[in-house]
């Protein structure tokens, strides 16, 4: 483990690749909304009359964000077109061309962090939701529901098992029927079960009502890939929390370790057992994570997964494509190269603008996604 580990914390940051094959505006809902201007004009001061009272910790953790400071608000993250596909057709509040969205993808986020979001879209991060959700009926997707219902005891002949029976699924893993189908006559165990395993760290597919609320059972989620109706993928607030939307909060070790621990990739447990985990958790004060310039002996003492996966570190950019510094594929049974350069899942989606289409909109996506020069490269920055 100790090898594994001083091997992967050795991997530095790489500058921003340019990928000219995907582009922000393949998505007709981005270019919508980016050229999108209320009338008439709303002001987020009209929007604080009311949550200032119905919602004062959401109200006071934008007033403590750097998006407050520059003057970034309600409106600039919740105001959309009437005909926009998220857009809450029964909001209190509307104006001639716009009304209000709730659940708030990465194409609002994009307006302002393309840069972010275009390196979002070409990492692994970005087929979370769809690796699992993709042509259950398939091979692919049947392994993996196979897996969550069994190795991680999820239980009952639901809808959500695609057609599948109880039996089916528990082939050739468990031996425990009975026990195995016994939420079978409470789908709301079963989804509690979907949402509590999968979907808080994968994401799902995001439903409205006809007026634009989102279904409770599949909004809010904090899943690192969820697909929204208007084609955004992934949430921001997985790491940025909302509404203050910290970076130095998205830099903690914890950010990561949310989803990435247990028997499948035991990556949270693999650093806090290490020495880089020791020297973290007894000496927080060395680490400054209010820059994402990476300066050691200055900004931090030893190596966290920002400084590896995500940082600015000797005179390298920062990135938020995880996958371009990792040589390896290590969550399956057999390890693997990392040889295929960008993921695709993510730009299958939001190309286009949401639809739903088992097999062209919904992919499994790209394991083996990485550095596009190859997995050298990936190690040798």
């Amino acid at each position: 483990m100790k090898k594994a580990l001083s091997a992967g914390v050795s991997i530095a940051a790489l500058t921003s690749v340019a990928f000219a094959a995907n582009s922000l505006d393949s998505n007709p809902n981005y270019v919508k909304l980016k050229n999108f201007k209320p009338n008439p004009a709303v002001t987020n001061e009209q929007c604080l009359m009311c949550h200032k009272a119905q919602d004062p910790g959401i109200v006071a953790d934008w007033q403590h964000s750097k998006h407050a400071k520059a003057g970034v608000g309600c409106v600039q993250c919740h105001v959309v077109p009437k005909d926009y596909p998220t857009a809450f057709k029964a909001h209190p509040m509307q104006g001639k061309n716009w009304t209000v969205q709730i659940a708030v993808s990465s194409v609002t986020c994009a307006k302002c962090h393309a840069k972010e979001v275009t390196e979002y879209l070409n990492s692994g991060h970005a087929r979370g939701a769809a690796q699992w959700l993709a042509s259950n009926m398939g091979k692919h997707g049947f392994l993996m529901s196979k897996l969550a219902y069994n190795y991680e005891n999820m239980k009952g002949k639901h809808p959500s098992l695609n057609g599948y029976s109880a039996k089916k699924m528990a082939a050739g893993i468990r031996k425990d029927n009975s026990v195995f189908a016994s939420n079978q006559n409470n789908p709301r165990q079963a989804d509690l079960g979907v949402a509590n395993i999968c979907v808080q760290c994968h994401g799902t597919t995001v439903k409205l009502d006809s007026q634009g609320r989102p279904d409770a059972a599949t909004w809010p989620s904090d899943g690192i890939a969820t697909l929204y109706p208007d084609g955004g993928v992934g949430n921001c607030l997985a790491c940025h929390s909302r509404h203050k939307f910290s970076a130095a909060e998205a830099r903690q070790p914890a950010a990561c370790s949310n989803c990435h621990l247990g028997p499948d990739h035991p990556d949270k447990e693999i650093f806090e057992s290490s020495v880089h985990g020791h020297i973290f958790d007894t000496n927080e004060k060395d680490y400054n994570f209010e820059t994402g310039k990476q300066i050691p002996g200055k900004t931090l003492r030893a190596a966290t997964c920002f400084t590896c996966h995500m940082s600015g570190i000797n005179g390298l950019k920062a990135t938020h494509n995880v996958s371009l510094r990792l040589k390896w594929n290590l969550w399956a049974p057999k390890s693997f190269l990392r040889t295929k350069g960008a993921e695709t899942a993510g730009w299958a989606f939001w190309s286009h603008g949401g639809k739903i289409i088992p097999g062209k909109t919904i992919l499994r996506g790209n394991p083996k996604a990485g550095n596009p020069q190859g997995p050298e490269a990936a190690r040798a920055r």
